[in-house]
């Protein structure tokens, strides 16, 4: 479609021109569009054609036969250019098959009078002379920088190209340099662990557990630097790793499951050692060792998942000795993910995340939990996380929402047919005469669930974003997508919290995002109260935060006079203030006093908030 950008009739889908003198073998698939000195371009995916092949064996002689067509497939991407209003394949952007054969377009853009194409191997550019309209290549950058997503011309016939997964290169011809942007080696982050100020992640992700043989990465976050590494043991790339553990006795050790090769291990950031059926008890499914979810129980014993094996459900102790379990029950041979809670007992999620099985090493005990939920309590097809709150109680995240246990694991070892319950939230009528009890979340699969200091639900969800929901999770008090928030995609995979500073690192398929807030883990003592901002500037519209509290501390604040302003009591180590009034108004300026005592009236700290409206 084409219009004038000086018609006064614009918004008027009448007044657009339908363009149908486009020469190529489908008008669809159209992806770019980008205007040089004038001259139009257009990036479109053309289609293939396919023919069935019969291949005959007859006394020894191989016979095939091409037959007619029989459909059409998107095919390589081809640039055309808009010349004596029609458009056609620009023979211009051809380029040597046989020198160039990864030389496939992925985007095109103009940039200072030069139209730059980019591919998986490297990017060119080409200079289009207008006055005799013809077309040059201008230079060919980088053919060394994989999967360039965009390019620009800078100053002095400098180039800077971004990649997918290899970061940002620029410069001349012959001297570009890799610009080391701090940041995660990848993109899609698919699973986190964090503990004291270390913060690990892997990028791969699998669908339905099915193998990928993606190269696997690992991307570290210490002391507010980066380390990123694709993963690789004595040259050989190690493939799908999918799940990560950080070592409670040493955080220099770090476990990363591959769903293919094994279980690594890392050392100072460096992998050192790959676990498979040689040197412990994990055992082979085909020719491939495929480990799941690596976590610490309070003994330091690392636990995992071995795929699809007799025996699935596989334990590293802290001596360094191997143990294998079989599960007793009927086709349970798959465990996607582990969680251990404050009983030592272990939480499997198996079986394609349809199954839900308990396990307590101590005592030996086993459960096949029920999780038959009525249609009216939202019948759930999958378990896709499971945590445990600061009170004890689990939740579980699944493809109906949010669900609940309101018996311990104990009770649930001695009686697996009690079922998981649902949370409601209650709708009233403008009338107040008729109340709605609805369930909470039922719409939404939830992928995972962090728990912070206070108590409050982090949740993040398939396709709705995240969400920060109350104790008992029937308040919502946050809500992020992309539409109203920062947030990368609206599709979570894993949840962290660094307790230290309260910052939340949401892993999304487009990357990594984080939130600070209120998350903060409790002091012991009180011993000096951090309150950000201060001063609060007249533009500002956020939350004032008062950390290094203790669990549950009251916290008033009260103006210059005395009078009580705010009253609160602080989620885990932080409370916060709006900086409005008890009456919805904005504070007025001035110095306000905060006093803070602990739950039980012992011990007391004071400051100050500079507050200007």
């Amino acid at each position: 479609m084409k219009n004038k950008i000086t018609n006064p009739n614009i918004k008027n889908f009448t007044s657009w021109e339908k363009i149908e003198n486009i020469n190529t073998p489908n008008n669809n698939s159209f992806e770019q569009l980008a205007d040089v000195n004038n001259h139009l371009f257009l990036l479109k995916t053309d289609t293939l054609q396919l023919y069935d092949t019969i291949i005959t064996l007859i006394n020894d002689s191989l016979f095939i036969y091409d037959t007619t067509i029989t459909s059409k497939v998107a095919g390589e991407k081809v640039i055309y250019s808009y010349n004596n209003n029609i458009w056609e394949k620009d023979s211009s952007f051809t380029f040597d098959r046989q020198n160039e054969p990864g030389f496939t377009y992925i985007f095109m853009r103009s940039s200072l009078d030069k139209l730059i194409v980019g591919s998986i191997f490297g990017t060119k550019s080409f200079f289009i002379d207008p006055f005799d309209n013809s077309i040059q290549t201008y230079d060919s950058y980088c053919p060394w920088c994989y999967n360039a997503v965009t390019a620009v011309h800078g100053a002095d016939s400098a180039i800077y190209i971004v990649t997918y997964g290899h970061g940002l290169f620029g410069g001349k011809t012959g001297s570009q340099y890799y610009y080391d942007i701090q940041g995660p080696s990848y993109g899609a982050v698919s699973a986190m662990d964090w503990k004291n100020n270390k913060l690990v992640m892997t990028h791969n992700t699998l669908k339905d557990w099915i193998i990928y043989q993606n190269q696997g990465r690992v991307s570290f976050l210490q002391n507010n630097s980066w380390l990123e590494t694709d993963v690789y043991l004595n040259g050989m790339p190690i493939h799908d790793v999918m799940g990560i553990a950080i070592a409670p006795y040493d955080t220099s050790v770090v476990f990363a499951a591959s769903f293919y090769w094994g279980l690594l291990e890392y050392k100072n950031n460096t992998l050192v050692t790959l676990y498979n059926q040689t040197n412990s008890t994990l055992d082979l499914f085909g020719s491939t060792v495929r480990i799941t979810s690596p976590v610490f129980d309070k003994q330091n014993n690392l636990w995992m998942g071995n795929y699809i094996t007799s025996k699935p459900l596989v334990v590293r102790m802290a001596d360094g000795t191997w143990k294998s379990f079989s599960i007793p029950f009927e086709r349970m041979q798959q465990v996607e993910k582990i969680v251990v809670d404050s009983r030592n007992v272990l939480w499997l999620i198996c079986q394609g995340e349809t199954r839900l099985v308990l396990f307590s090493p101590n005592d030996n005990l086993w459960a096949n939990l029920n999780l038959n939920i009525p249609e009216e309590k939202g019948n759930i097809g999958r378990v896709y996380t499971v945590a445990e709150d600061k009170e004890g109680k689990i939740w579980l995240g699944t493809d109906k929402g949010i669900k609940y246990y309101t018996r311990s694991p104990s009770e649930l070892l001695k009686d697996p047919n009690i079922i998981p319950e649902p949370v409601y939230v209650r709708w009233i009528s403008y009338d107040k005469k008729d109340t709605l009890d609805e369930l909470m979340l039922a719409a939404d699969p939830i992928k995972c669930i962090k728990i912070d200091a206070g108590n409050r639900k982090w949740i993040g969800t398939e396709t709705a974003g995240v969400y920060l929901m109350s104790d008992d999770c029937r308040k919502e008090i946050f809500h992020f997508t992309t539409e109203n928030s920062p947030l990368l995609s609206n599709t979570i995979y894993a949840i962290e919290i660094d307790g230290e500073t309260g910052e939340v690192y949401f892993g999304t398929e487009n990357g990594l995002i984080s939130f600070r807030y209120t998350a903060t883990d409790p002091k012991e003592h009180y011993e000096e109260l951090k309150i950000f901002p201060n001063p609060v500037r007249e533009n500002f519209n956020g939350y004032i935060c008062i950390e290094g509290l203790k669990e549950k501390s009251e916290v008033k604040i009260t103006d210059a006079y005395g009078g009580l302003v705010f009253r609160t009591i602080s989620n885990g180590g932080t409370a916060s203030w709006n900086g409005r009034r008890f009456d919805g108004q904005k504070a007025a300026t001035g110095v306000y006093f905060v006093f803070v005592c602990d739950e039980h009236g012992k011990e007391r700290i004071a400051g100050k908030i500079l507050f200007i409206k």
